[in-house]
């Protein structure tokens, strides 16, 4: 049961952090008077933290932050919402990992993300892999979070 309730948790953050994502985006090109449809959002493991940086096509950094703080701290709301004993058992099954330190093996192991608007105003997510990107859905991504 807890199995079922983590994937419908995973779900869940996979869509807050999608809106999170284009407010930050959209915020950035408010700021610097850009279209947020030029801007590309990228997510690495840098030393011992992954990090987002809204870039521009010509690859000028923008604005960048943790995105592992941002991910844990939006599942830690996620699960106040959840019965104490829900909240419980994921704790128990994660013990003293943390969910910021499992977002940054995620890049690590698998590859930086970088996500951008297509022709469709549609986010697309692209996985760079051993020097080429690849076009992978964001489902992917959450795949390889082991909590």
């Amino acid at each position: 049961m807890l199995d079922m309730l983590l994937a419908g948790q995973k779900e869940r953050l996979k869509k807050d952090l999608e809106t999170i994502l284009e407010q930050i985006i959209g915020q950035v090109a408010d700021a610097h008077e850009l279209n947020p449809f030029d801007l590309v959002l990228s997510l690495s493991a840098q030393g011992d933290q992954a990090i987002a940086t809204v870039l521009t096509k010509k690859k000028v950094s923008l604005h960048d932050f943790d995105a592992g703080d941002m991910i844990e701290d939006l599942l830690e709301k996620q699960l106040a919402l959840l019965p104490a004993l829900v909240q419980k058992l994921f704790w128990e099954r994660v013990g003293n990992a943390k969910i910021r330190e499992e977002v940054r093996d995620s890049l690590r192991d698998n590859g930086a993300i970088f996500v951008r608007y297509d022709a469709n105003y549609q986010f697309q997510y692209y996985q760079q892999q051993t020097g080429k990107m690849k076009r992978i859905d964001m489902d992917a991504f959450f795949a390889n979070l082991t909590f």
